[in-house]
């Protein structure tokens, strides 16, 4: 029986059946009929497989994080112009603040993304077993209780690298956003 934390085995994901699609095209038929036996089955990807999926997803979580904390500079600019005129509190904080605000946006997109890809993949049977397994290999915590096959490990450690990438982000763009605060406000 299909339930809504537990796909059909005759319903296929999109994502992976654009990848074996994809796939039967760059690699060869040995290669492709390896990859994501979708339902209770084992799910394979050869190493080429797990490097240009796993690539693909953190260039699109990368470039989702590029364009919030862009919006969020753009954002941060309009509001400072009010706030110039109230405090210098809000003048100090209410950047830091609403950049931390996109910060955490931005991760939470991000680990929503690699949840999907876990759900819909059919990988893991629910989601809140994706989202704590994203989650906790995001922040490169990896407890262990939740492990991928052979066959997927390697894409699976995409999203350790996306998270590295994403907090090494973050903490850039956050201490340059306060150093430019605090030379403004108590450095001039």
């Amino acid at each position: 029986m299909c339930s809504a934390t537990k796909q059909c085995p005759e319903q296929r994901s999109v994502l992976f059946a654009a990848a074996r699609t994809l796939s039967a095209g760059l690699f060869s038929a040995r290669e492709s009929s390896m990859l994501a036996a979708i339902g209770t089955k084992a799910i394979y990807m050869t190493l080429s497989q797990q490097i240009i999926w796993g690539s693909f997803y953190l260039g699109i979580c990368f470039l989702i994080e590029i364009m919030l904390l862009t919006w969020c500079v753009l954002v941060i600019r309009k509001l400072v112009e009010r706030w110039e005129t109230r405090s210098t509190i809000l003048a100090t904080a209410g950047p830091i603040s609403v950049a931390l605000m996109f910060i955490v946006l931005t991760h939470t997109v991000q680990v929503w993304i690699w949840a999907i890809v876990w759900v819909w993949g059919d990988v893991l049977p629910d989601w809140n077993s994706a989202l704590y397994f994203s989650l906790v290999t995001f922040t490169t915590l990896g407890y262990g209780d939740i492990v991928l096959g052979e066959g997927l490990r390697i894409f699976g450690a995409f999203a350790s690298v996306t998270g590295l990438l994403a907090f090494g982000l973050s903490t850039a763009f956050l201490v340059a956003l306060m150093t430019r605060v605090f030379e403004e406000r108590f450095l001039n």
